[in-house]
């Protein structure tokens, strides 16, 4: 443990040494016209539902799959454990591919693609009953739900300019976390009022097809007045 610390102690203080911050540009600055420019257009609305139900359906699955995969399918703690682990590990490899796939086809197809899927496999996955499937769905759902992550913040800089990127993401990072907080509540009233997943994994499908159709409103990079 005090190795451990030392060693803490010491790269901390090889990197205050060395590291220097970069120069900033005043001129990047989001000031209250470029806020406005930015809150204006109709991508930066689409873009926060996008974000609000990505990172909702997320946590919603964090909160409610491991709940569901005992309630419903019967297994034990260890394997329900074991088969939520599946959607971890999509998810190791999906997250950079997202990436790697939208740097080559484009953004708007990854995430139009992404979400319909999710919301394929979610309304699937609330009446599947086969354990083979329920398996395959767990994967699916591991793979698009981070599949997506890349692509949504990475149309940013091409939409609103490299120098407003950053504060246009932690704009689009608020929404995030409100979706975080209100869909598994959501999941979970839905589930106490009619005593079954399956109503609210269905309503948890319509937000994520209705979603992947917002993205023919959500404007091309070319297209974008704020990236001039």
């Amino acid at each position: 443990m005090e190795l451990t610390g030392a060693l803490g102690i010491l790269s901390t203080a090889i990197m205050w040494m060395t590291i220097k911050d970069k120069s900033v540009d005043v001129g990047a600055s989001l000031d209250l016209s470029g806020l406005a420019d930015v809150v204006g257009s109709r991508s930066f609305w689409v873009l926060a539902l996008f974000q609000m139900v990505r990172l909702g359906t997320n946590y919603a699955f964090i909160a409610w799959l491991p709940l569901l995969l005992r309630e419903e399918f019967g297994l034990s703690l260890a394997m329900a454990g074991a088969a939520f682990s599946l959607f971890n590990l999509a998810g190791i490899v999906s997250n950079p591919l997202g990436g790697f796939v939208s740097d080559r086809i484009g953004e708007k197809p990854v995430l139009a693609a992404s979400f319909v899927a999710l919301g394929v496999g979610v309304f699937l996955f609330g009446r599947v009953s086969d354990g083979a499937m329920m398996y395959l769905l767990i994967l699916v759902l591991g793979w698009f739900i981070n599949f997506v992550r890349s692509p949504s913040f990475a149309i940013l800089p091409k939409l609103y300019g490299v120098e407003r990127a950053g504060k246009v993401s932690g704009m689009q990072n608020t929404f995030a976390s409100i979706g975080a907080l209100v869909l598994p509540l959501l999941l979970g009233y839905i589930r106490d009022t009619t005593a079954s997943y399956r109503a609210g994994w269905t309503v948890l499908s319509i937000f994520l097809l209705s979603v992947g159709l917002l993205n023919l409103l959500l404007e091309t990079p070319t297209d974008s007045e704020t990236n001039k």
